[in-house]
C-alpha cells in the first residue's frame, strides 16, 4: 500500500471515530504508529504553498527545504519536503501532487 492509501486510511479512520481534522492536528498521537509516518496527513496544500512563497522553479528538494526554511515553515512542513524523493519540480502543483496532500 503507498503512502497515498495510507493516508486516506488514517484521515477516514479518524474520521469514522468522531472526530475533526482539527482534531487531528492537536492529537496527532491518537493515530495508528502507521499514520504518523506521513507528515504530509497535517499538512494542507495551501499551507504547503504559503511556506514556498519565493521558491524559483525547477527546484530540488533542497531548494525547497532552503525556501521553507527561510519562510520560517512549521516543522510539520518541513518533515513533509524532506519526505520528498530527488526530483526536481517544475511548479509548486508538482511538489504538491507528490507530497499527496
Amino acid at each position: 500500500m503507498g503512502p497515498g492509501n495510507t493516508q486516506a486510511t488514517c484521515i477516514s479512520t479518524w474520521a469514522r471515530a468522531g472526530r475533526s481534522l482539527a482534531d487531528l492536528e492537536r492529537r496527532p498521537f491518537r493515530l495508528p504508529a502507521r499514520c504518523l509516518r506521513y507528515p504530509a496527513v497535517m499538512t494542507s496544500p495551501i499551507t504547503v504553498q504559503k511556506f514556498l512563497k519565493g521558491a524559483d522553479y525547477p527546484a530540488d528538494r533542497d531548494d525547497l527545504l532552503v525556501v521553507a526554511e527561510s519562510n520560517d515553515a512549521p516543522e510539520d512542513v518541513i518533515e513533509a519536503l524532506q519526505e520528498l524523493d530527488e526530483s526536481t519540480f517544475d511548479g509548486p502543483d508538482e511538489v504538491i501532487e507528490a507530497l499527496d496532500v
